[in-house]
């Protein structure tokens, strides 16, 4: 009775240490796997931050070479603009320097006609050049730039070629003059003529200038010529 009492006094006791053991294994595994579940869910989010910041990287790298292309762009077109402008202001009359007073003036000039027409101030500073190479000296030329400015826009040209046109021509007019006013009202008179007479045949005013020079200048009068000029083909 005793044997049998101790042995069922031992499987009691067993049970009531086994059950709690078995609510622990079992909250263990509930934990073991909600853990896992969590962690499965952190390194999808992980994943997805690193792939962010994986795209975030290469965006940021690509704004950064655009804007880089972007800075050397404008890098360039400076450099190409303070080439214009400085080989303009050596070839003026007064051989004017740069740091100067006067070359701070033609900059400006060349910058207010790339900020308030078509043309670009480097193409403004390539149109005072051949200003210069006529023998104009830079006051006048910067006077000159806005009815240049006119008279390239009426012909459909390039600044520059306007400005290479126009001041061969006043010479080939004999309408230049030692006198500034005079030779403002020169240059305005021939680019006046040679747009109107191009755009009344048709042709371009680059095509009437190659041919001004196979015509004598005792015939180069304003008035007379498209009389005086050969014959062009109507485009």
């Amino acid at each position: 009775m005793a044997g049998r009492f101790s042995v069922e006094a031992v499987f009691k006791a067993v049970d009531r240490v086994t059950a709690p053991v078995t609510r622990m294994q079992n909250r263990v595994t509930k934990f073991t796997r909600s853990m896992q579940r969590s962690f499965t869910k952190l390194n999808r989010v992980v994943r997805r931050m690193g792939d962010g910041l994986k795209k975030g990287v290469a965006v940021g790298t690509a704004s950064l070479v655009a804007l880089g292309a972007a800075m050397g762009n404008v890098i360039g077109v400076g450099a190409e603009f303070g080439r214009a402008i400085g080989s303009a202001a050596a070839k003026f009359p007064e051989k004017i320097q740069r740091g100067t007073k006067e070359f701070k003036e033609l900059e400006a000039t060349a910058r207010r006609v790339g900020a308030t027409t078509e043309f670009t101030a480097t193409q403004a500073a390539q149109g005072l050049n051949f200003l210069a190479k006529a023998g104009f000296d830079a006051k006048f030329s910067m006077q000159a730039l806005p009815d240049i400015v006119d008279f390239a826009t009426a012909s459909e040209m390039d600044f520059a070629e306007a400005a290479d046109i126009a001041s061969d021509a006043i010479g080939a007019f004999g309408l230049d003059s030692s006198d500034a006013a005079k030779r403002m009202v020169g240059l305005r008179r021939t680019m006046d003529v040679m747009s109107k007479t191009a755009n009344s045949t048709n042709v371009s005013v680059a095509s009437y200038s190659s041919r001004l020079k196979k015509v004598p200048r005792s015939q180069l009068k304003p008035g007379n010529l498209s009389k005086h000029l050969p014959p062009l083909p109507v485009r």
